[in-house]
């Protein structure tokens, strides 16, 4: 019996359109704790290099954001025929469960592939996550094919993975496709502890592009964990809390430099 080929299978990671966030020092994982509460404390840290605060500066390209659909995704009466929208980059493993194997393009400032996680641990699939989904599809035959788009700063911040002198992928693509192509599924996800609160709206209009490109498909959606909800938030309780976490900050820079200049004085 012919073997049907493979779903053409679009990916989208929210977090794609971010900036690099490496000098705020953050570490994630996908608990509530990190996706809705840690947010308010993190709104007001400071870049490590440049002094910005979080909440003024974490925010996605609009310029990535912008017509990103018609850039990227070509479409017409019959395609794609299923959009999924996920909280978690997870969810797209079980949909290839369901579907069966596909050929994916990925947009996302991750590989996906598998990071604190030993390989060998990824290809018994003791556990699966949204940090090893890709790998552990890969090692299973649901992903025949994978083609992973970095946003450009990327080129600065590489993710390295390596086994056996080999690099694992080599053919990393940055920023946007010459020409977009046609998808059959197209999966989105919010990546919630990658992303904050305090652009949920931005998110959910994103999303909510898709239903221009096919109403009936946008009608019959699967949305999973809440993912067009937006997170609560309150922006002007933050902001009193980042003021507040700001003038301790002075304060202690204060003690310490009187206590650094007691020392000089002591040591004189």
């Amino acid at each position: 019996m012919k073997q049907k080929p493979p779903h053409n299978l679009l990916s989208v990671d929210f977090d794609y359109f971010f900036p690099d966030l490496f000098n705020f020092d953050w570490g994630s994982m996908e608990t509530p704790f990190h996706i809705r509460h840690l947010w308010p404390f993190r709104a007001g840290n400071r870049n490590l290099k440049t002094g910005e605060i979080a909440i003024e500066v974490v925010h996605p390209d609009p310029d990535l954001l912008t017509h990103f659909w018609d850039k990227v995704l070509m479409y017409n009466r019959t395609t794609p025929w299923m959009y999924v929208i996920s909280e978690s980059h997870l969810d797209i493993y079980y949909l290839l469960k369901m579907v069966g194997p596909c050929s994916i393009t990925s947009f996302d400032s991750h590989h996906d592939f598998f990071y604190e996680d030993k390989l060998e641990d990824v290809e018994t699939h003791r556990i699966i996550d949204c940090s090893n989904w890709c790998s552990s599809g890969l090692s299973s035959g649901l992903i025949t094919d994978y083609t992973l788009y970095y946003p450009e700063w990327r080129k600065e911040h590489a993710e390295g993975i390596c086994r056996e002198g080999q690099w694992i992928i080599e053919n990393a693509k940055y920023g946007l496709p010459m020409y977009p192509r046609e998808y059959d599924i197209v999966f989105v996800c919010r990546s919630g502890a990658w992303t904050p609160p305090w652009t949920d709206d931005k998110w959910i209009t994103f999303v909510r592009e898709l239903k221009m490109i096919n109403p009936l498909v946008w009608r019959n959606k699967t949305v999973l964990r809440d993912s067009l909800t937006p997170r609560e938030f309150d922006k002007e309780k933050t902001l009193e809390l980042t003021k507040d976490l700001e003038a301790a900050r002075k304060q202690l820079l204060g003690h310490l430099d009187i206590h650094y200049l007691s020392n000089e004085k002591e040591k004189k």
